[in-house]
């Protein structure tokens, strides 16, 4: 489950939940006045079947929110969709990354002030001295890409990936990207925290 505030003073819920036990795991999401009160129904966000993980919200300037997910019965592809203030679904979703979010295994998303959309994922690693790839772009509200993609090889020595998160940095000063990785055996593992920068470019 994921929250984030928006610019109208309320919040937004993203959460994935199975319908019965043993089925499929689908992503829903709703929207909260100031007040914590519910502004709409439960959106289902997609009507796409298989199993749906990881939902990520980002607020934007007019209140609506952009929800991205792993649709991990289509390879592990990233999609998105948009909800509006009101909490209604707006466009259909859309697949976004470039190919390489295949065998997506983490996905983090973030608002930027100039209303585009910071999306960073974790694919396969690509060689036995890496753990996986951390891959990045900028999108437009509709999913369009905004920059080509990044992307940087997170070596082994670092550790196997368990998380990513992502935030905006100052109007025109990018965003982060931070890898958290495990090192080590079981219950002897040492956690990391791993920082990718990327400017405005």
């Amino acid at each position: 489950m994921q929250a984030v505030a928006t610019p109208d003073g309320g919040f937004a819920l993203a959460f994935a939940a199975r319908d019965v036990i043993g089925s499929p795991g689908h992503v829903f999401a709703q929207r909260f006045s100031a007040t914590g009160l519910a502004s709409g129904p439960v959106v289902t966000v997609t009507s796409r079947t298989g199993e749906q993980r990881q939902p990520r919200l980002a607020a934007l300037a007019d209140s609506s929110v952009v929800l991205a997910w792993l649709q991990a019965a289509d390879a592990g592809s990233v999609y998105m969709r948009r909800i509006n203030a009101m909490g209604a679904a707006v466009g259909a979703e859309v697949q976004v990354g470039s190919t390489s979010s295949t065998g997506a295994a983490y996905v983090a998303l973030a608002g930027l002030p100039d209303n585009t959309l910071a999306l960073g994922w974790i694919s396969e690693a690509s060689s036995s001295d890496s753990s996986g790839v951390l891959n990045w772009q900028l999108l437009g509200i509709d999913g369009v890409p905004q920059s080509n993609p990044g992307r940087a090889v997170i070596a082994a020595a670092d550790g196997a990936p368990r998380g990513l998160s992502a935030t905006a940095r100052p109007p025109g000063a990018g965003f982060d990207l931070f890898v958290e990785t495990l090192q080590g055996a079981p219950r002897g593992e040492t956690q990391r925290l791993l920082n990718y920068g990327a400017g405005p470019d």
